[in-house]
Formats: structure tokens, sequence, C-alpha cells
């Protein structure tokens, strides 16, 4: 049994599909009216309302992108920083579930190994959307923690 009233976005999110894909393959592919729908928000412009697929246009996507619905890993995930210091900022390697994974960050050099953080997916990439609110308390969690290794 396929699940109903899945949006858009919720698809994207669910399934890390490539948004730009699922774009293209509902406009060349799918027709309005019949396998989606845009569901009125309030008083948003209809273009930026949220499409809903139909049984029909969901079982079309679902074939088309080959997706399986057994069920799926609940992102997002918390990881442990395993390492921050690749010489491009952007980029830290972290365990999940025991695996190590190289995750995209705004700033790595903000977060130290043993950091717990949570990270998603996003068209396939792993993202570590959380940042440290300030330095100061980053540095003043460093210092606890070598403080409680020291004793």
């Amino acid at each position: 049994m396929t699940p109903t009233n899945q949006t858009e976005k919720e698809l994207i999110a669910r399934y890390g599909l490539p948004r730009d894909e699922m774009v293209r393959f509902r406009r060349d592919s799918l027709k309005a009216g019949t396998d989606w729908n845009r569901v009125r928000q309030g008083d948003k412009p209809e273009h930026m309302c949220p499409i809903e697929f139909t049984e029909a246009g969901l079982a079309k996507v679902l074939d088309h992108f080959k997706i399986d619905l057994k069920p799926q890993d609940s992102w997002p995930k918390v990881a442990i920083v395993s390492k921050n210091n690749w010489p491009n900022a952007k980029l830290m390697t972290v365990l999940i579930d025991g695996k190590s994974h190289n995750v995209i960050v705004a700033n790595s050099r903000l977060f130290y190994p043993g950091a717990e953080v949570s990270i998603d997916r996003r068209g396939g990439k792993l993202i570590c959307s959380q940042r440290p609110e300030s330095a100061h308390k980053l540095f003043s969690a460093i210092k606890r923690k070598q403080h409680e290794e020291q004793s």
C-alpha cells in the first residue's frame, strides 16, 4: 500500500531525491489535476503553494525513481564528530551508527571531535545544519571536556 497525501517537499526530504530531477519529472511526465494538485494555503499565490500527489501520480514517482517502500531510516540522525580539521572548512567527518561519513557543514572549525551533531540528508548528501550558538560556548565546552578528561 502506498502512502497518500504526500507533498513533493516531503518526498524529496524522506527519500533524499534531487529536487531539480523531481521538478523536471513532474513537469515533463505528470499531468496537473490527475497526477498532482496544488494545495492552497491562505493568501499565497497559487505558484507558491505546495504540490500534493494523487495516488496515481505517487505511484509514477515511486516507479520512476525506483523507490522501495520498505521502512526507511529516520533522518535526522545524531552523529559524533571524529575529524574537523580538513583543509576545506566546509567538510568534516562524523560517525553515524559506527560508520564514518563525510558531511557538509557551514564551518567545521566551530565543532570539536567528540561533539554530538544532528545530520540530515538533502539530495543524497549528508548535511550538518546545526551550528554552535557562539564561539564562547564552544571553547568553554572544549575546556570543560579537557578538564573532565584530566580529572
